[in-house]
């Protein structure tokens, strides 16, 4: 039986290794929305043999992890993410809440290039159950 040359095994071995689709990036806190993890999947068109880089195309969608922070459940909460050089403006409808971890998946920046770069995740405003809203503060 032939060995497989060395050049072969290792490019092997690193598409392996290489990372699935993910890019995360720790957000901060804001307000009475608490960010956690703004995470980026990759979608993969193919990893190619003796390559040391994975073949990620295009964004597969994005999810944003948030726990609210304040007294009343959050119906609407809008996003603001800066991707590969460009700003996404998503925003999540439902219940929130309050103390209860969330994971919110968005399409929204679908078909984006995909980069190395992590995603920047900050909240514009929020609405509350009770009738109340917080809008962050314009820089």
């Amino acid at each position: 039986m032939k060995k497989p040359s060395p050049f072969l095994a290792a490019a092997m071995l690193t598409a392996l290794l290489a990372p699935a689709g993910a890019v995360a990036a720790s957000a901060s806190t804001t307000g009475p929305i608490n960010l956690g993890e703004c995470t980026v999947n990759g979608l993969a068109d193919s990893v190619l043999a003796l390559s040391y880089a994975s073949s990620f195309t295009t964004v597969d969608g994005l999810s944003i992890s948030f726990i609210n922070g304040g007294t009343a459940p959050a119906t609407s909460i809008d996003f603001l993410v800066r991707y590969g050089g460009r700003s996404y403006d998503l925003i999540a409808n439902g219940s929130f809440a309050s103390q209860t971890p969330v994971t919110q998946s968005f399409d929204g920046v679908d078909r984006a290039a995909f980069t190395q770069d992590a995603a920047q995740c900050s909240v514009r405003s929020a609405t509350f159950a009770d009738g109340t809203a917080w809008h962050a503060e314009i820089i």
